[in-house]
């Protein structure tokens, strides 16, 4: 009797010290056996320089008038050589080239952003004005030429016709828009470092 009772005394101090800290199968089974990675940073990524978005929109609308310009001296190279009955063909391909040109820009300036610039939309509505009146003029001296391939040269000058007639009141036109976008225009160009205009530069 006496031994029984020590044996369950010592299966129950067996079975405390177990609970107490001394750690079972169970727990050793349990507890990780591979150690967790733990990922590092090299920390935030360097800040992005702000952008002058007023400086970006007026340099996108300066870079379309450097466009119209180039178009323009197509224009007046096309109707000298109409003018002078020489290489009418070429002159009349140029016209038309110069005509697709101007619809390019106006699409260009109607989705164009300008709203940090001083009266930005009064800019694209004087310059619109400008560019349409030129391609009016454009499709007028595209007639004119193709009369004057067509009717020839007497005296050795081309004659001049309504078409004619119609394409210099579009230039005037064109050229009254233009006066009226360089006075809003050449304020915004000289504070972005920007050429000023006149009605021959654009």
């Amino acid at each position: 009797m006496l031994a029984a009772l020590i044996l369950a005394g010592g299966g129950v101090a067996a079975s405390l010290l177990l609970r107490d800290g001394t750690p079972g199968t169970a727990d050793l089974a349990t507890g990780p056996t591979t150690p967790v990675a733990v990922e590092t940073s090299a920390g935030p990524p360097a800040p992005v320089a702000p952008v002058d978005v007023a400086t970006e929109q007026a340099g996108a609308l300066d870079r379309l008038l450097d466009a119209s310009v180039v178009s323009r001296g197509k224009l007046g190279s096309a109707i000298s050589r109409v003018e002078g009955c020489s290489g009418l063909a070429g002159a009349i391909d140029d016209l038309g080239v110069v005509g697709d040109e101007r619809r390019s820009q106006l699409q260009q300036l109607a989705v164009l952003d300008l709203s940090a610039l001083a009266d930005g939309e009064r800019l694209r509505a004087t310059l619109a004005r400008a560019l349409q009146q030129s391609l009016y003029a454009d499709e007028s001296f595209v007639s004119w030429a193709r009369y004057v391939a067509n009717s020839g040269c007497p005296g050795g000058s081309a004659p001049h016709n309504p078409a004619y007639a119609d394409g210099q009141a579009y230039s005037t036109a064109a050229g009254t828009a233009k006066n009226a976008f360089i006075a809003l225009w050449n304020p915004v160009a000289i504070r972005f470092g920007l050429p000023a205009r006149s009605r021959d530069t654009i």
